[in-house]
């Protein structure tokens, strides 16, 4: 584990700014399996991803269907910035 986000970490520029637009982590959503790239736009040092999320949430076994986008901004070939914005209506209610 400790390997995995040591190499998490070696992405990210020392100063790197992250912002999370949504719902609390609390009410996080599924448990990852279900995640798929739905696009990737990419020019320069800046890329949109956004990926789409099929599953359960964790807390409540409901099914949920989430999307959201990362924004990145990459300076000396690491993540100086990442955006990240939630369906926040999707989650809520689960």
């Amino acid at each position: 584990a400790l390997e995995l986000f040591s190499a998490a970490v070696a992405l990210f520029h020392d100063d790197v700014e992250l912002e999370i637009t949504g719902p609390p982590p609390s009410l996080s959503w599924g448990d990852g399996r279900g995640v798929r790239p739905l696009k990737v736009v990419a020019q320069g040092d800046f890329v949109v991803i956004v990926p789409h999320e099929q599953g359960r949430f964790r807390a409540t076994s409901a099914p949920c269907s989430v999307h959201w986008v990362h924004v990145v901004t990459r300076r000396d070939g690491k993540i100086a910035r990442l955006r990240e914005i939630v369906d926040g209506y999707a989650i809520e209610g689960a």
